[in-house]
């Protein structure tokens, strides 16, 4: 739901005319109601760009941090196999003494 209204959003933005470039030099008090309303939309799409920019970022984090603990576990965890091989090892060390 939240990525339909993101999107919805950012699709407006995107559509959202850029102002000339000359207005840009201009007082807010000289500028026109509809040159006002272009910049707002300008604002909005970069905001949304950096919201989605730093939603992607924590969850890159969070995918990283979620791999490392996975790959970390995988090296603890022993498969029947590995206590099968550790207690012939330790079989064969007791024989030998």
């Amino acid at each position: 739901m939240a990525n339909v209204v993101f999107s919805r959003a950012l699709e407006r933005a995107d559509t959202a005319p850029v102002p000339d470039y000359r207005q840009w030099e201009l007082s807010l008090m000289d500028l026109d109601a509809n040159t006002l309303v272009e910049l707002r939309g300008l604002g909005k799409h970069t905001r949304l760009l950096l919201v989605q920019k730093q939603t992607s970022d924590i969850l890159n984090c969070q995918l990283h941090d979620v791999e490392s603990l996975l790959l970390g576990s995988q090296d603890k965890l022993k498969t029947p196999q590995d206590e099968v091989v550790h207690l012939y090892t330790k079989l064969d060390e007791i024989q030998r003494r």
